[in-house]
């Protein structure tokens, strides 16, 4: 069963990167209209992979935005799965560190989806990124960000990025926070002791952690919707970004802890 994982989803992932780069050229010309019709494709194959990896998802919250464009989604952030999971929900463009564009079949991956890729280390780029996420929002296309910057283990939620909320500023566009937590694997609940399994925060090397997941039989997650918050709404004028951070930071550490203490520690 592992080997048939690790077949189809290099298969999969090079049919992705393939369609990709046909849909760029023949849309290249429709800029208004591209990258919402790449952020389907790249929902549908995240079904796919959702497939592969044996992931079910528990959805709390309206479903009805599910299928909707234009919002700037924010979400905590501990595993590359979280992508997986978020993209199959959404039709969206991701935002990611430029570390990602090396990564080996993802990296090509990410450039063919569109993803829009943040500079941690050349600040003078952020204004930069900022303008590609303003063009995407106002074009009506979802943008996927994690506002923590990296992924952690699920024991705090890191502090927000708050050069990430200007775009939805600068557009007026909506902000949907969501809110992701593993709650099972394999049928079993989730525990600090068995978390790091899909926690990834660069414990350990990402091809060894992937392989280590595509070894579980099943995964389970829910996802929390929580309401919009309208940025064109008069009371939201004038708000700051630092604000606007502080706001959304509150509704998702009502989520944290992520996983439940592990046995021994009633020992």
């Amino acid at each position: 069963m592992v080997t048939f994982k690790k077949i189809a989803l290099i298969c999969g992932i090079l049919i992705y990167i393939a369609i990709s780069f046909i849909l760029n050229a023949v849309l290249f010309i429709y800029p208004l209209i591209r990258f919402r019709i790449i952020s389907r494709w790249t929902r549908i194959f995240s079904r796919f992979l959702r497939f592969i990896l044996r992931i079910k998802i528990d959805i709390k919250g309206d479903p009805l935005v599910l299928n909707e464009n234009g919002n700037f989604i924010i979400s905590n952030h501990v595993s590359y799965l979280d992508g997986v999971i978020l993209s199959s929900l959404f039709a969206v463009v991701f935002v990611s560190k430029s570390q990602v564009r090396n990564w080996l079949l993802f990296g090509w991956m990410s450039e063919a989806g569109g993803t829009i890729f943040v500079d941690r280390q050349r600040k003078n780029k952020s204004v930069d990124y900022i303008r590609k996420t303003t063009r995407m929002l106002k074009r009506k296309v979802n943008v996927l960000v994690f506002p923590e910057g990296t992924s952690t283990n699920g024991e705090r939620l890191l502090p927000f990025q708050t050069i990430h909320f200007q775009s939805p500023l600068n557009s007026k566009s909506p902000i949907l926070p969501v809110a992701i937590k593993y709650t099972k694997i394999n049928a079993a609940d989730i525990n600090r002791d068995d978390r790091d399994k899909i926690c990834w925060y660069g414990q350990i090397k990402f091809y060894k952690h992937l392989l280590g997941v595509l070894e579980l039989s099943n995964i389970q997650a829910e996802v929390v919707i929580y309401p919009k918050i309208y940025l064109a709404e008069s009371q939201d004028t004038g708000r700051s970004r630092k604000e606007i951070g502080e706001a959304l930071y509150k509704i998702i550490l009502n989520n944290y802890p992520l996983f439940k203490p592990s046995a021994s520690a009633f020992g």
